[in-house]
């Protein structure tokens, strides 16, 4: 399970440094991520998983920064 978790943590960080045209990637692992970090018996994974939220939740399904 450490494994999967350092995998999320370079994950999110990967996520950080995409340019504007790659939201739409952030999005999709977004989808796919999560659900695994929220059932994860780590403490750590959960506040990943809600940080990568955060992150994703900021663009459209087309990776378009929503308006606030």
């Amino acid at each position: 399970m450490a494994e999967q978790l350092a995998a999320a943590e370079r994950v999110f960080n990967a996520l950080k440094r995409l340019r504007p045209n790659q939201r739409v990637i952030a999005v999709g692992i977004c989808q796919v991520l999560t659900p695994l970090l929220k059932v994860s018996p780590d403490p750590r994974a959960e506040i990943l998983g809600q940080a990568i939220d955060a992150v994703c939740a900021r663009f459209d399904s087309k990776g378009r920064a929503r308006k606030r």
